[in-house]
């Protein structure tokens, strides 16, 4: 059972990947990012967002997180309805990269099973990869094979 106080959004992601997982994480319709405890289901960070990122005339509060992943519990990356993929530090909540590629909403992000490249999309159908190299998030690839809404990215082994 969560233990959510007077929250006033609503929950639009979860990544909870493995029972034995510590942690687990949600993306609110308020732009912020909780942290969870996996076997108290009390609140352990508040991710701090940045606004500097936010394009002119757009606030916080306005910004949905539609997608919320884990990788390995070291880092965490977020897809938003502003477009932009965010890298995250998971122990600490500090924002280590942005990546604004796509023109309208992230909704999936998925990462392959060696954890070092993630995949994104969303509303405008542009799928994109970022790859893990070094302890840095580098954009690898670009892709727009349709002109549909991509809600999921699966990932076959």
């Amino acid at each position: 059972m969560l233990k959510i106080l007077n929250l006033k959004a609503k929950i639009l992601s979860i990544n909870y990947e493995h029972p034995n997982q510590e942690h687990f994480y949600t993306g609110l319709s308020n732009g912020y990012i909780i942290k969870w405890n996996s076997k108290t289901g009390e609140q352990v960070l508040n991710f701090n967002l940045v606004s500097s990122s936010l394009e002119k005339n757009k606030k916080v509060a306005d910004n949905y997180i539609w997608a919320v992943k884990s990788i390995n519990e070291k880092y965490l990356a977020s897809g938003d309805s502003f477009g932009t993929l965010k890298i995250w530090d998971a122990k600490f909540g500090i924002l280590l990269k942005e990546i604004k590629e796509h023109l309208a909403d992230i909704t999936t992000i998925e990462i392959n099973y060696d954890y070092n490249t993630l995949y994104f999309s969303g509303a405008d159908s542009l799928i994109c990869a970022v790859q893990l190299q070094e302890d840095e998030f580098i954009l690898t690839s670009k892709y727009r094979g349709q002109s549909h809404d991509i809600a999921k990215l699966c990932l076959l082994k």
